[in-house]
């Protein structure tokens, strides 16, 4: 069971209204929305799978992305071979073309990021939802599975 305290005006101190509450029940956790956050956090990164599973998608999907956009560098350079290949004739440096090769990637990467700025920011809700409450405490009976092992 949970209980969820809101403050509506700022009559109430929530670190003082914690404490007596800690001390009045003393069979049940008295968290503050900071407390609740790091103490779930805590649990669903490291007391379960999901924290592994979080990092191993991380970690693959920055290699995916790694692999696509060296493979979309190389297919544009060898398209380009024979005008990097003039460059030479008319006596550019490597120093140049490999310039021009990174500007090319460089360009691939902003686009690339500005794509993903545009498509992924649904995952910031929940905490613009949650401030928005202005939720202050909580107090609960500890389930079995928020438990410290």
């Amino acid at each position: 069971m949970f209980v969820l305290l809101a403050r509506r005006q700022g009559i109430f101190n929530i670190g003082t209204c914690s404490r007596t509450l800690g001390k009045r029940l003393p069979e049940v956790d008295v968290l503050t929305r900071d407390e609740f956050a790091r103490k779930s956090r805590t649990y669903w990164t490291i007391k379960t799978g999901a924290g592994g599973a979080i990092l191993t998608a991380a970690v693959l999907g920055f290699l995916i992305g790694l692999v696509v956009v060296s493979q979309t560098i190389y297919a544009n350079t060898m398209e380009n071979i024979e005008e990097y290949a003039t460059l030479k004739a008319l006596g550019a440096p490597k120093s140049l073309v490999a310039r021009i090769v990174l500007t090319q990637g460089l360009a691939l990467w902003c686009s690339r990021q500005c794509s993903g700025a545009l498509h992924g920011d649904s995952g910031c809700r929940s905490r613009e939802v949650a401030d928005s409450l202005d939720l202050y405490a909580l107090v609960g009976c500890q389930p079995s599975w928020f438990c410290q092992a």
